[in-house]
């Protein structure tokens, strides 16, 4: 900090010391520089043109004319390759005074032609030393006293440690950042390393069968053969429903349902005489379930069927036995099946009574259903 005040009052000083020193009774003259590229020559004496007209010095075009000269050379940097391709000189400056013909400053700056901020920077203050050789002329303004000049420092060198406090305490400010940033990044890693992170449950690639609950539904190709005292057949029948299955005790299921199907009794051959009826049928079954390779379900299954007549016409019996096989194949999440059924009722169904007497007969039905089922747990 003590060496960056010293600077800072090494350059301040000159600046303040020529502050009310104008030129105004002083003529000064700028040799154009030589020795670099036109480019970089032009632009060195605009630059040095500038910062003697800040200081109102008066310009004049010859070196006759006036009280100082300027001779400004750039050289080449020794250490550079043939044709210096990257443009660093050094820069060596001269200021004259004509009337007691010798030089009373010299400067020398390297920079670098690619930089010309850095070269404005630098120039400024090597110009300001210069000046400073330069006496004041009886026009002028006279210096600032000790005293003021002490207090114009000590303000500028304020300003300075100010700036530079600042600068300090923001650098601080930012490491407490980073470090508290750094703590609780840490400590939000150990917390989420410590934390077991939740399994997720695997999936069971059999759950299409080894579900507790399925509901399904099928339509069925249900041939009727009718054999009483005149036998008939309807062939073309058909059966639709659906199925709801609970299994439990891992091989065992209880299913049930409805389904509407139909009857059609034909008393004479030619079909003259014949009776139709809609029926809602309730099956009940029980299954014992086989599970080979991982693709298959086999279920053979016993139980009753429910019959429930809807217009009246025939009146069956209120329970028929059934026997079945279903066959189950995995059909992405659930299962296609073929479910083959035989069913009897327990005792004669009826027609209405015809020439004094009722008309009984056996029916007797097959069921080969086609469907699919899927377990929902």
């Amino acid at each position: 900090m003590k060496i960056f005040l010293i600077w800072i009052f090494f350059l301040l000083y000159p600046a303040i010391t020529l502050a009310g020193a104008e030129g105004a009774g002083s003529t000064v003259y700028i040799q154009p520089v030589t020795g670099g590229t036109r480019e970089d020559n032009q632009y060195i004496t605009n630059l040095l043109t500038v910062e003697i007209r800040a200081y109102n010095f008066t310009m004049v075009d010859t070196s006759a004319r006036a009280n100082y000269t300027f001779i400004t050379t750039l050289t080449p940097e020794s250490s550079q390759p043939a044709g210096n391709p990257a443009g660093i000189y050094n820069l060596h400056i001269m200021l004259r005074d004509n009337r007691l013909r010798e030089t009373i400053s010299e400067q020398d700056l390297l920079f670098s032609s690619s930089n010309k901020e850095m070269l404005n920077n630098n120039f400024q203050f090597l110009i300001i030393r210069m000046i400073a050789t330069i006496a004041p002329s009886n026009n002028a303004a006279p210096a600032p006293s000790g005293d003021a000049l002490r207090d114009m420092v000590r303000e500028a060198v304020n300003d300075a440690v100010r700036e530079a406090n600042e600068r300090e305490a923001a650098k601080r400010d930012a490491a407490v950042r980073d470090t508290v940033k750094e703590a609780f990044g840490a400590a939000v890693e150990d917390v989420i390393a410590a934390k077991p992170v939740p399994e997720e449950p695997e999936i069971d690639p059999n759950k299409w069968r080894n579900g507790n609950f399925y509901l399904g539904g099928l339509v069925a190709w249900a041939p009727r053969a009718y054999i009483g005292d005149y036998e008939s057949a309807y062939l073309p029948n058909v059966s639709i429903g659906l199925t709801a299955e609970y299994h439990f005790l891992k091989r065992f299921s209880v299913e049930s349902g409805f389904s509407v199907t139909s009857d059609w009794v034909a008393l004479d051959p030619d079909g003259a005489v014949d009776y139709r009826e809609l029926m809602l049928e309730i099956p009940l079954s029980f299954k014992f379930t086989f599970k080979p390779a991982t693709y298959f379900m086999l279920q053979p299954y016993a139980g009753m069927l429910f019959n429930i007549a809807v217009y009246g016409t025939i009146k069956p019996p209120p329970v028929a036995w059934m026997a079945g096989f279903q066959y189950g194949v995995k059909a992405g999440p659930g299962a296609f099946i073929i479910d083959p059924r035989f069913s009897m009722d327990i005792t004669k169904s009826r027609l209405n009574e015809m020439y004094g007497r009722p008309i009984e007969f056996d029916r007797i039905k097959m069921y080969v259903g086609f469907g699919y089922k899927y377990s929902f747990f």
